[in-house]
């Protein structure tokens, strides 16, 4: 569009301007030659009528002045013609030209557009997709890190598969639900004792008692105190001795040895330290505090992979 403004300037204010002068300077010479040739035919004429010249000489500026006069219409015509013709054909052609390269212009304005348009849809879409595509990601990455099921600290494994067909063995490779207890983890800081006494020696004692406890792992006796009799007689060594009757009880210890062995670790129990009978029962030490449940996290199935003892149970 620019070069065509250009060359409409240059006609319209250059080549054209200089075609006029060209023209009327041809026309102006033609009449002034025109001018010459007459005057000369009239002195011939004069000195025809005198007698000096023949009427041949006569003849020849006639024909002189009639090719001065043509050259006069000529010259005419070709002024008229660059004026009426030319100019408006070259005028027109030149516009024409320029209105194109609008066009031209405005049409590849509105393709860039639309163009731009596109790109900034499609920009939009891809957008969209990888938006779709990082929360599909971070979906994934969440299910894989639910799989990895941590304890909030630590403590002793405690679970315990059941002999149900309904139930969910908990091993390796198991499939497991939301909410599912996987395994307790307890806190060891309170422990009780455990004791198993016969019912003949089971009016002796009542619920507040202080207790001195030995256990077979620690050398220095703990202190204690009773803390549930159970109204109820254990049975579970019914079938080997029916006719024994032993009640639990639960003595409470006022500190925990950091070396004590849950469910492993025998117990010897004075009820009384002032009894002169220093009764002795047994029994095994047990945790006090609630435990920890460590569930399966999330609404979806993860499978199961290991587990192990040390911080951050997986």
């Amino acid at each position: 569009m620019q070069l065509a403004q250009i060359e409409m300037t240059k006609y319209v204010e250059g080549v054209y301007p200089g075609q006029i002068a060209d023209a009327r300077m041809a026309l102006e010479k033609a009449e002034t030659g025109l001018k010459t040739k007459q005057d000369d035919l009239a002195q011939t004429r004069s000195l025809f009528a005198k007698g000096f010249v023949t009427a041949t000489e006569v003849k020849t500026k006639e024909l002189d002045v009639a090719a001065a006069q043509r050259d006069v219409s000529k010259a005419k015509s070709d002024l008229d013609l660059l004026v009426t013709y030319t100019h408006q054909s070259e005028l027109a052609n030149l516009k024409n030209t320029l209105a194109q390269a609008e066009q031209k212009l405005e049409r590849t304005k509105r393709e860039n557009s639309a163009n731009l348009s596109q790109r900034i849809a499609d920009l939009a879409a891809k957008r969209s997709q990888l938006e779709v595509i990082e929360r599909r990601v971070a979906h994934l990455r969440q299910q894989v890190e639910n799989c990895t099921i941590r304890a909030p600290a630590d403590g002793l494994v405690v679970y315990r598969n059941e002999n149900n067909r309904d139930s969910v063995q908990i091993q390796e490779g198991a499939t497991v639900r939301e909410r599912q207890v996987l395994m307790r983890l307890p806190d060891t800081s309170r422990m009780k004792v455990t004791l198993k006494v016969n019912e003949s020696l089971i009016s002796g004692l009542e619920v507040g008692q202080t207790a001195t406890i030995k256990l077979n792992s620690i050398s220095t006796p703990l202190i204690g105190s009773v803390s549930r009799i159970s109204p109820v007689a254990d049975s579970v060594d019914r079938w080997s001795n029916p006719d024994r009757r032993d009640y639990p009880v639960d003595v409470v210890l006022d500190e925990t040895p950091a070396r004590a062995q849950t469910g492993n670790d025998r117990a010897g129990q004075h009820p009384d330290p002032t009894d002169r009978k220093r009764r002795l029962y047994t029994g095994w030490v047990f945790i006090l505090s609630r435990a920890s449940t460590l569930c399966v996290r999330g609404p979806e199935q993860h499978r199961q992979s290991r587990f192990s003892r040390n911080r951050g149970h997986q």
